[in-house]
């Protein structure tokens, strides 16, 4: 058997609202209190993404986001359509809820899952190329 270890590439992200972290809704219930307390306010987006080779590495990147008033019809609906359930915050910018992003500070795919700029400059200061992976 060749021994080729390969690196492993891990991210996850949490909102954070008034210093309290919001991770994945555990009910509707907790998804439509996430999308309420969310309205007509500010938040901050923390992405990690750790790479595991001989070495370990890891970036933080924070972004804030902005949303706008929303009713509670828009929490119902957004609820109803299921994307909630498996966000943290209760939502994902590249969804429906993107109708609900009134700012955006930092980088939008961070706030997806994986801050694609900062971690291809990871992988390049790591020698790992695409041909690698």
């Amino acid at each position: 058997m060749v021994n080729d270890v390969r690196p492993i590439l891990a991210a996850d992200t949490i909102i954070v609202l008034d210093g309290v972290i919001l991770g994945k809704p555990v009910d509707r219930k907790d998804s439509l209190d996430m999308l309420n307390a969310l309205s007509g306010r500010d938040h901050q987006v923390y992405t990690a993404v750790a790479l595991v080779q001989s070495t370990e590495q890891i970036l933080i990147s924070l972004n804030l986001v902005g949303f706008r008033q929303l009713t509670p019809e828009d929490c119902e609906s957004y609820c109803d359509s299921g994307e909630a359930s498996d966000k943290a915050g209760g939502y994902g910018i590249q969804g429906l809820a993107a109708c609900f992003v009134t700012k955006l500070v930092g980088s939008y795919s961070s706030v997806v899952g994986l801050p694609l700029h900062d971690t291809a400059k990871m992988l390049s200061q790591s020698d790992i190329t695409t041909t690698t992976l």
